[in-house]
């Protein structure tokens, strides 16, 4: 049994692991985000069209969730529990990702190193919204991309065939577009380079021996069965979406779209100066001194291989052994600021790993290429287009470089014990790996336990003591307070806002204001709104909206209470007692007033109904 256990923890380790995250599933309702995503993936089963009747700029990641929502939709026959059924899902890809970081990297460095990495991966969610965010999906569709790259060349380097595992790493990334889709820019700058260097154009200064080993990797042909794979969604997702849209009707579309009230303009350069700014303005100014590590490291680097110096003795040995314990020492100072943020310290471990990267004899290249150089891109394009405090959203990028983090670190260590002699003793190898190895499990601990304990939009997990019965959330655990809001909603929404209740057949499109995008998955009325996300009554976008689309004026209005679905801060957000807080005025509210809707007081806010 021992033996046994020796060689299969890993395996039971992240089997534990998806189990505890099951568990965990069932705590919290977010009364926003969480919902989002499938009610207009749901708005999209019921007709509307996207892009012409669904503004919101995020919409690509419903379209892929749509067939899973109408699976779910065909066995159940309700979105009762469709919120906890795809959380339980979320968490078994996840941990079936995690299994694949494992196999796939224990092929390039030792089995707890890869370990390290598949739990780094395992636990990480951007701010704990534990369902396939587009941000969550992002990271998911990444990691598999560019995992099935790296198996491609680790069963190539072994002489097998494994052509279908770019087919696999493509359709991921065709995900990770309908995701992010300013990745597709990337992809195309990426595979041009590519071409230019397979072809010789590029870096004229390579030598002949690097110059056949980039012939060798036969380029062309790794990003052509890569786009074989990108086709196999990219061509089912157009196929659907211009059987309902036209090209000119989506020309028409695209610049409400662009134009999202939360979302500000920016420009490439301001996107590139935020994405240092705020790693400033989080970590203050040690993260200056994580850059200067990061610049001597690779200013070592092209010294030793300029200069042909000695790298076991002289100045350069010294200043490598220094600049390694000056990066523990830096990493610490970043973690302080870590504690209590989800996805942070993901970044510090990123900014650890990197000087240690450039420091190693012989850096395993095709980890950077494929994990830390693509997360780069994903926190750019996220920060680009983040509507808030985006070091969170910049982490996402950081989560997929993270992957390889302590294979880098751990890489750098084997180095080490070579600088510091050929048979370093038991007391040296302590000093050399003990301070390397805390510095992962420090990242590993934290990461687990922001995981398990924040919550998101809820409250404290001691506080979740309430089983929710019935509609979308079904199943999910949290406050009294909660629950009785959420009861009271569901009541009126059964009662007034079906189409059953209005037999004269006229009443069919419903409005929630301000933030409601549960109350869509619990009615079979449409979406009467730009986006089923945050619809207040003086929102411009609305008298937009309802001048191009004049059929889609509401016939029922729900105006909710300010505190319905308020939070408590717990862990990533500061608590917000009013989140439906709402100015009574505007063109819905003057369009409710010329047409004389009936007004009635519900217990959760007031009901405007067509006559």
């Amino acid at each position: 049994m021992r033996m046994l256990i020796r060689k299969q923890y890993p395996k039971i380790l992240l089997s534990l692991s998806g189990l505890i995250l099951l568990l965990r599933a069932c705590f919290g309702f977010c009364w926003s985000d969480e919902s989002f995503y499938y009610s207009i993936a749901y708005r999209f089963l019921q007709g509307d069209v996207p892009f012409l009747e669904e503004w919101y700029p995020t919409q690509l990641n419903s379209i892929f969730l749509l067939p899973f929502v109408a699976l779910f939709r065909l066995i159940t026959g309700s979105n009762n529990g469709i919120l906890l059924t795809f959380r339980i899902l979320y968490v078994l890809v996840s941990t079936a990702v995690a299994f694949m970081v494992f196999f796939v990297l224990s092929k390039e460095t030792r089995r707890t190193v890869a370990l390290f990495s598949a739990l780094l991966f395992l636990y990480y969610t951007h701010l704990n919204i534990i369902t396939f965010s587009y941000y969550a999906v992002s990271v998911l569709s990444a990691v598999v991309s560019f995992l099935c790259i790296l198996h491609f060349l680790q069963m190539r380097d072994a002489g097998k065939s494994a052509g279908r595992f770019l087919l696999y790493g493509g359709a991921s990334y065709a995900v990770l577009v309908l995701s992010m889709p300013l990745m597709a820019i990337v992809y195309f700058l990426a595979a041009a380079f590519l071409l230019l260097l397979h072809a010789g154009s590029v870096m004229p200064f390579v030598s002949g021996k690097c110059q056949k080993q980039i012939k060798a990797l036969q380029i062309p042909h790794i990003l052509l069965h890569h786009l074989y794979g990108i086709l196999t969604v990219a061509l089912p997702f157009c196929l659907y979406l211009f059987s309902r849209l036209s090209p000119s009707a989506l020309l028409q579309s695209l610049p409400f779209v662009l134009s999202d009230e939360e979302h500000d303009e920016t420009t490439l350069y301001v996107a590139l100066r935020n994405c240092f700014q705020n790693l400033s303005d989080t970590f203050g100014r040690i993260v200056y001194i994580c850059f200067l590590l990061i610049f001597l490291a690779i200013v070592i680097a092209v010294l030793k291989h300029f200069t042909k110096l000695k790298v076991r003795t002289g100045i350069i040995a010294k200043c490598r052994i220094v600049l390694v314990f000056a990066d523990v020492i830096a990493f610490f100072c970043l973690f302080t600021g870590c504690i209590g943020h989800t996805g942070y310290v993901q970044i510090a471990l990123v900014l650890f790993a990197l000087p240690l990267f450039f420091l190693q004899d012989k850096p395993n290249t095709r980890l950077f290429v494929l994990f830390v150089l693509p997360g780069a891109c994903l926190s750019y394009c996220y920060t680009y287009t983040s509507s808030g405090f985006s070091v969170y959203t910049e982490a996402i990028g950081f989560a997929v470089a993270c992957i390889v983090a302590p294979a880098m670190i751990l890489g750098c260590a084997e180095d080490i014990l070579h600088w510091s002699g050929d048979k370093p003793d038991q007391k040296m190898r302590l000093l050399l790996y003990a301070p390397l190895y805390a510095v992962i499990l420090s990242a590993l601990i934290l990461t687990i336990t922001l995981r398990l304990v924040n919550i998101y939009r809820d409250d404290a997990i001691s506080r979740l003591t309430c089983r929710i019965p019935d509609g979308p959330a079904a199943g999910i655990l949290t406050t009294p307070e909660h629950l009785t809001d959420y009861e009271s909603v569901l009541s009126v929404l059964q009662s007034d806002c079906t189409m059953a209740g209005y037999p004269d057949g006229t009443h069919d499109q419903i409005l929630f204001s301000k933030l409601l995008p549960w109350g869509y998955l619990a009615t079979d009325m449409h979406c009467a709104s730009f986006s089923s996300w945050r619809s207040s009554m003086d929102s411009g976008e609305l008298k937009n909206y309802y001048e191009l689309h004049p059929d889609k004026y509401p016939d029922v209005i729900l105006l909710l209470n300010d505190a319905i679905g308020s939070y408590e801060t717990c862990g990533d957000v500061e608590a917000d007692p009013v989140p439906n807080a709402n100015d009574v005025d505007g063109h819905l509210y003057q369009y409710i007033r010329d047409q004389q809707f009936t007004e009635k007081s519900v217990p959760c806010g007031t009901l405007y109904v067509r006559p």
